[in-house]
């Protein structure tokens, strides 16, 4: 997500345990896969909502834009 707003720069690994930890059982129960690209999307989009008191999320259909900010929210 970040790559594609700023290309060609490096982009941290978000080291947030706890809330990986509940994005991966949300995912479970919901019978989503916790891939890892997938989850880093989630937290990306967690570290940008304390950024920014709004936010956009575009893309194609079919590419968990609605997943993702659902199983964010269930997990906080």
């Amino acid at each position: 997500m970040l790559s594609g707003v700023f290309p060609g720069s490096s982009i941290p690994l978000i080291l947030e345990p706890q809330l990986r930890e509940h994005l991966a059982k949300i995912c479970h129960q919901t019978n989503f896969l916790p891939e890892t690209k997938f989850i880093e999307k989630i937290l990306q989009l967690f570290q940008i909502q304390r950024i920014h008191h709004g936010l956009m999320m575009v893309g194609p259909s079919g590419c968990g834009k609605s997943r993702a900010w659902q199983i964010l929210m269930q997990a906080m």
